[in-house]
């Protein structure tokens, strides 16, 4: 059993919530699973921004990368949503609403300057979008009265529809993996993820299952994928860890704490997550298996790194 170690010293900027547990793996019983930290929340270490570079989130509408130690604001639109670096890291992008337009807006990491790349015609039902920079294809998930579909636009802007749908769900989650998606609907039972191959309108394959298993996110050495879910129905959602090779689903257990869209640091060393509760960005050790807090606050738009 791992365990997660908290750490403790004066912090600023804190606001209540946490408790740190040990890790579990799916052939772990729920009385092993779970350990307590009681110490308070109020004195847990917070990490220096400088240590959180190009961490990208959203907060009321604004944008922020932190940059050179400082959370700066890169854009502003309303309904931000499905905020992502491309799988290389070279550019990034979201989904916004303004009024009956949605837009997917892209900008190069480091420039910032966002320009709308494409007029989303199909408004809210987009739900998530991902940009390949390498093959300069989009591709998003497109909500159904009886599915949800994946489909892309390349750069000629012919749209492509994939021969594989999911149940609808507002869990369903897509993200880009060279030349795969990983795809997942949080209605299934269990929650199934799968590769798809980008190069086929049909083909998938089987990664990991779990009793439910949300917003899967790659690390960018495509070994790992971090997510969150619960390896049995009657547990609470946790932060879920997936080795690709072997299929092992792994959850790291953060009592107080509910994780929301984990994101892989570039390195990949460290995930961020915030708390479905409060916004509060925390951000996971997985060498030292030490949990932080940062300072920051994400909104609905989400994180990427």
């Amino acid at each position: 059993m791992r365990r997660i170690v908290l750490l403790v010293l004066g912090a600023w900027l804190v606001v209540s919530t946490t408790g740190i547990v040990g890790c579990t793996s799916s052939d772990t019983s729920s009385d092993d699973a779970v350990g307590t930290d009681n110490r308070d929340p109020q004195d847990a270490l917070e990490l220096e921004l400088a240590e959180l570079e190009g961490l990208a989130f959203e907060l009321d509408g604004v944008v922020f990368v932190v940059e050179n130690g400082v959370a700066q604001e890169i854009a502003r639109a309303d309904g931000v949503r499905s905020l992502r670096y491309s799988p290389s890291g070279g550019t990034i992008g979201f989904l916004s609403s303004e009024g009956e337009r949605d837009t997917f807006h892209l900008a190069e990491s480091g420039d910032w300057r966002f320009e709308a790349h494409w007029d989303n015609q199909y408004g809210s039902l987009v739900d998530e979008a991902v940009f390949d920079d390498e093959s300069g294809v989009l591709y998003f998930s497109l909500k159904g009265d009886a599915s949800t579909e994946l489909r892309s636009v390349g750069p000629d802007g012919q749209e492509r529809v994939f021969e594989l749908s999911f149940t609808p769900s507002g869990e369903f989650s897509l993200d880009a993996e060279g030349a795969s998606l990983l795809a997942t609907g949080a209605e299934q039972a269990p929650t199934v993820l799968r590769r798809v191959d980008t190069g086929s309108a049909t083909a998938s394959s089987l990664v990991a299952e779990a009793a439910r298993l949300y917003a899967p996110r790659p690390a960018r050495d495509g070994a790992r994928v971090c997510a969150t879910g619960s390896l049995r129905e009657e547990d609470a959602n946790a932060l879920l860890l997936i080795d690709v090779m072997s299929g092992e689903v792994v959850d790291v257990n953060t009592p107080g704490v509910t994780p929301l869209g984990p994101v892989w640091s570039p390195d990949g060393t460290r995930i961020a997550f915030s708390d479905a509760s409060t916004g509060e960005v925390w951000v996971l050790d997985v060498m030292s298996d030490t949990l932080y807090r940062t300072g920051l606050t994400a909104g609905a738009g989400g994180l990427a790194w």
